[in-house]
């Protein structure tokens, strides 16, 4: 073996300090890369746990969020039928279950319930009301969107709807209406002529409502209707109102005729006629008949020759008069009255009040007439002086022909009416009840009370 010379020795030592700093043996690459690997392996390891934690994650709030619109889907569905159930009711009082696919995929499948007593089972209170009967029926409808569904259900009040016998918050004078001049605060209407000639109509407050064609005016004598007039031309003629034969049979049968005060009540002969029937006359040149609240029945009120004639009623409250007739056997059979007569008669000169110190909706006449007349309907009021009327007055086949100024608040509905001098008119709004619902009356449906069925499934009767 051969000695180290010095410069080798030095050589050697070197690369021993080299490989020995502080002591700990130096590691070679090679020395590294198994430990390196094995870092790189747990870092992808974890890499992978957090991404498939991550892609779980996304997959369910993804499911969540599907389920969640197609719940909120399914709940529009279940609206969907509820309405068309609703509609359906309305309409045609159709109360059968139905289904049906909509556009977004979506189906509704519905129930109609009729509820027959408080004890019936439904969402909400049971409806009442003292003024009228009250059908309830109750509406449960399914909705499904991607098998997910939602159920409502609807508890459904339905009224027997009145047509109102005033359509024209005013005059409804049907066949026509004519007069020297027209002034106050009401809207006009009618289904013929409005003979406004010489009509200053800048006093009128309100719609004139008619038919084109219809509105008679000289520009050279009279306004146009402008300003707080307002013109409406009509695209069909106003729906007339009726007043049922059974009304007027109740009237006859059940009323408080003989309360009626300072008149004579006799079931004697009426006019020149020869027959019988209820009539109501005065007793001295000045009558005022003083009604109590209550329901009254005539064959017409005989003013005749009086110098005034007054019917009051102290504001005590309601009064409904019937003034019945029998024109047409074939369209009223029986009644108590003759045929031709109906009405406050032979007025002549005499001044007409009614009601003029009450409130209009206290004082309410109903006139039967003649029903169908279009032309020369009898007069309701005829003819008359001068007439102050507060009075709601339904007289749709009748006509009325004041000779002097006609003064009057309330509602009025008239076949026609030919003032021979002017008129001056002030709605009020009726109040009360009328005498009876129009001709196709039905039943109208609101809701009372909705709420969202948990579980959902198929349409059950029972209370959600």
């Amino acid at each position: 073996m051969h000695a180290l010379t010095p410069i080798r020795q030095i050589a050697v030592r070197a690369r021993t300090l080299r490989r020995c700093r502080g002591g700990v043996p130096e590691r070679t690459i090679g020395d590294e890369t198994g430990f390196i690997m094995m870092v790189t392996i747990l870092v992808l390891a974890a890499l992978l746990v957090l991404i498939v934690a991550v892609s779980v994650a996304g997959v369910h709030v993804n499911a969540t969020t599907t389920r969640a619109n197609s719940s909120d889907e399914a709940l529009g569905a279940a609206n969907a039928g509820l309405q068309v159930a609703l509609f359906r009711l309305d309409t045609d009082d159709v109360t059968t279950s139905s289904s049906a696919s909509l556009g977004t995929g979506g189906t509704y499948n519905y129930t109609v319930t009729s509820l027959a007593s408080s004890s019936s089972p439904c969402t909400g209170l049971w409806v009442q009301n003292a003024s009228q009967p009250v059908q309830q029926v109750c509406i449960t409808s399914v909705g499904t969107v991607d098998g997910v569904n939602a159920q409502v259900q609807e508890r459904v009040a339905g009224y027997t709807a009145q047509t109102n016998l005033f359509p024209v918050n005013g005059v409804f004078a049907i066949n026509g209406f004519s007069a020297n001049d027209v002034s106050g605060s009401f809207d006009l209407g009618s289904d013929g002529v409005l003979g406004l000639t010489n009509a200053n109509l800048s006093s009128i407050t309100g719609e004139l409502q008619y038919l084109s064609g219809d509105l008679q005016q000289s520009q050279n004598s009279g306004e146009q209707c402008t300003g707080t007039c307002v013109p409406q031309v009509l695209q069909s003629k106003i729906a007339v109102p009726t007043v049922g034969d059974s009304v007027y049979a109740a009237a006859a049968a059940t009323n408080n005729d003989t309360t009626a005060g300072d008149v004579t009540y006799t079931n004697a002969s009426y006019s020149t006629s020869g027959t019988t029937g209820p009539l109501l006359t005065g007793t001295n040149n000045n009558a005022t008949v003083s009604f109590a609240p209550g329901t009254y029945y005539y064959c017409g009120i005989n003013v005749g020759g009086f110098s005034n004639f007054a019917i009051t009623t102290n504001g005590a409250g309601l009064v409904k008069i019937y003034i019945d007739s029998s024109y047409d056997t074939s369209v009223k059979s029986g009644g108590n009255c003759p045929s031709g007569e109906g009405n406050i008669y032979d007025a002549g000169n005499s001044t007409v009040a009614l009601n003029s110190s009450g409130t209009p909706s206290d004082l309410q006449l109903y006139f039967y007439g003649d029903p169908g007349c279009t032309t020369s309907c009898p007069a309701a009021i005829s003819p008359m002086n001068g007439a102050t009327f507060s009075a709601d007055i339904f007289a749709p086949y009748s006509s009325m022909t004041p000779g002097g100024v006609f003064t009057m608040s309330g509602d009025l509905v008239v076949g026609e009416l030919t003032a021979n001098n002017s008129v001056d008119f002030t709605y009020v709004k009726p109040t009360g009840g009328g005498g009876g619902s129009g001709s196709g009356a039905n039943v109208d449906y609101f809701p009372a009370r909705e709420a969202i069925c948990t579980p959902a499934s198929t349409p059950t009767t029972g209370s959600c």
